[in-house]
């Protein structure tokens, strides 16, 4: 918002201004010049999103907000706004670790992914992964099961989630579910779509203090975040041992690839819980 004031000098300026001008003048990206004519143009429908999102209590977030929690300070460069469900200030508390994997997961690593989050909870540490089936939710759902912190990056707006993943929400009751804060960088009505899912898989990276890697495929989303935890200088750690061949299949890969130091799943999880959390020295982002 700093940007674009600086640039034109009134809020009414910025909802008057054309397209191009701004791109050109703000340099912000064009998904969110869009959302800025579409709400000059249809303001009863600005109105509403924002009376939604006051109704479910989410917070609208921007790069220079005071409340902007630890974590998400450290990519604020790449994007303008996100939305929050969940208190902003009490993420400052926890250590984060990220943890990702396949949607198609097996069974030990689902099982795995949730016993991780579990015992990293119990030592108050925060998770963080991405809402989606598979590896993310069993993190999610781990965390939550001993009342402890969980993140869920959002790839899609964060009203369109509430009102997608209503059923899966209604069904936390029991696990403590304002444990759960949910962080979207898109409109908030805005469908889910390769690219919003991939800059997630950024956002994953640049929020943890370190990424857990537990089923990776040979491609996809999670070579993307794990190679984005790397090039920013966070410890990668991906589960090796596995019993069946399919679980993991392209962990080794990524492991020699990318480097990571390798988590042996048939040690004891307490122990690899203590291993991680040791690798990490949360700060203050920049």
């Amino acid at each position: 918002m700093s940007r674009l004031l600086s640039a034109f000098g009134s809020h009414e300026a910025i909802l008057e201004a054309p397209f191009p001008e701004l791109e050109a003048r703000a340099g912000i990206r064009s998904d969110l010049a869009r959302e800025i004519r579409r709400a000059a143009e249809r303001p009863e429908e600005a109105w509403e999103i924002l009376e939604a999102l006051d109704s479910c209590g989410a917070h609208v977030l921007y790069p220079d907000s005071p409340e902007l929690p630890r974590p998400l300070r450290s990519s604020r460069d790449s994007w303008h706004f996100l939305t929050m469900l969940g208190e902003p200030r009490a993420l400052d508390t926890f250590p984060v670790i990220g943890m990702v994997g396949c949607r198609r997961a097996t069974p030990e690593g689902l099982q795995f992914a949730h016993d991780l989050a579990a015992e990293l909870g119990r030592r108050g540490v925060a998770t963080l992964s991405g809402m989606a089936q598979g590896i993310d939710r069993a993190s999610h759902l781990g965390s939550l099961s001993e009342g402890a912190q969980t993140i869920g990056a959002l790839p899609l707006g964060l009203l369109r989630f509430l009102h997608e993943e209503r059923r899966w929400l209604h069904g936390l009751e029991g696990r403590r579910e304002e444990n759960l804060a949910l962080v979207s960088g898109a409109p908030p009505r805005q469908l889910w779509s390769v690219s919003k899912a991939m800059r997630r898989n950024g956002w994953i990276a640049a929020w943890c203090d370190a990424l857990v890697v537990v089923e990776a495929g040979d491609k996809g989303g999670t070579w993307k975040t794990a190679s984005s935890a790397v090039r920013l200088g966070k410890p990668l750690w991906v589960v090796t041992g596995f019993d069946s061949a399919e679980a993991g299949v392209g962990n080794s890969s990524l492991l020699k690839t990318l480097r990571g130091q390798a988590l042996n799943h048939s040690e004891p999880i307490d122990s690899l819980a203590e291993r991680i959390q040791s690798s990490i020295v949360p700060g203050e982002s920049p």
